[in-house]
């Protein structure tokens, strides 16, 4: 014992908890472990061929949105929502050749099909958007535009087109 009165506080040390993420098959995203009240922000986004990140959850079934704010007082799970990019139709049209050709759906950019029609006397030259020539151009094996900047044309410049 001291040899006077004295107080005595108690000392305290934050605990640490995990924020674990499940990116419901997209690509993964590494768990956050920070002492209990400190700041924490989301981590990058995770990816999804074929959708677009639309949050995270505190619950697997998508129904309770979480803000990142400080770090819980609890190990905790969070559950990627996504949304399923548009199906765009790529239809070919002989342009006064022969053969057929059936449509092409993506929601991601995918390699055009290549060439079947045939057209006695010529060659074919690739893909456009116009009868005459004149729009934008496509060759057999690019990627076919989608609802998402992305590099489709010849030139390698960005596009964002709707078909």
């Amino acid at each position: 014992m001291p040899a006077s009165d004295i107080t005595l506080y108690a000392k305290w040390t934050a605990n640490s908890y995990t924020i674990t993420f499940n990116s419901n098959g997209g690509s993964a995203v590494a768990a956050i472990t920070q002492p209990f009240g400190s700041v924490v922000s989301a981590p990058t986004a995770p990816t999804k061929a074929g959708n677009t990140f639309a949050g995270w959850y505190s619950d697997a079934g998508l129904t309770t949105a979480y803000t990142f704010t400080t770090m819980p007082a609890a190990d905790i799970t969070l559950y990627a929502k996504w949304t399923t990019l548009p199906t765009h139709t790529v239809t070919f049209n002989a342009n006064g050749g022969t053969g057929t050709m059936a449509p092409q759906v993506a929601n991601v950019p995918t390699a055009l099909t290549l060439n079947t029609f045939t057209r006695t006397g010529y060659t074919f030259a690739g893909w456009n958007t116009l009868a005459n020539g004149t729009g934008t151009n496509y060759a057999t094996a690019r990627s076919t535009p989608s609802a998402q900047t992305s590099p489709c044309m010849p030139s390698g410049q960005l596009c964002r087109l709707t078909l």
